[in-house]
């Protein structure tokens, strides 16, 4: 117990942070991202990579890679930046914002056209001449094939 009692004194020296509280903003910072996405949170970082973020709360992406096991380099690439400016914003007391951090909503999926067929019906020119043809096309197939 005296070791660790002298540690959480040497972090109060160094400007300890208040671990849980990051941990919450991390755990923010991964909902925002999967909502981002389109993903699962587990799918974005592990609990186990919170909870080392949460202790070692690296404010570059060199020392986020040193403090996480396993992390994928693909993750790194794509969330890295994001996790410590979100750690960064925690530190100096700044709110969360998804977008400050880059989290932009992925571009929705292309909609099916027939979800709206009104929209679908208004973008359809009935009247030009390669539509007659098609039309008349499948008119003659449908009359053949009985």
């Amino acid at each position: 117990a005296a070791p660790a009692a002298a540690a959480a004194a040497e972090d109060d020296d160094n400007g300890a942070h208040d671990a849980k509280a990051l941990r919450t903003r991390v755990i923010e910072w991964r909902r925002a991202a999967a909502d981002a996405f389109g993903s699962l949170p587990f799918q974005i970082i592990s609990e186990e990579h919170i909870n080392v973020i949460a202790v070692e709360a690296p404010t570059t992406t060199a020392a986020l890679g040193d403090a996480l096991d396993a992390f994928p380099a693909a993750k790194m690439k794509k969330y890295g930046a994001s996790i410590v400016a979100a750690v960064d914003a925690f530190l100096r007391g700044r709110p969360f914002s998804p977008v400050d951090l880059g989290l932009a909503r992925a571009p929705a999926p292309p909609s099916d056209p027939f979800d709206d067929l009104d929209s679908f019906i208004a973008g359809v020119d009935l009247d030009a001449p390669a539509h007659k043809k098609a039309r008349r096309h499948v008119s003659e197939s449908s009359a053949s094939s009985d």
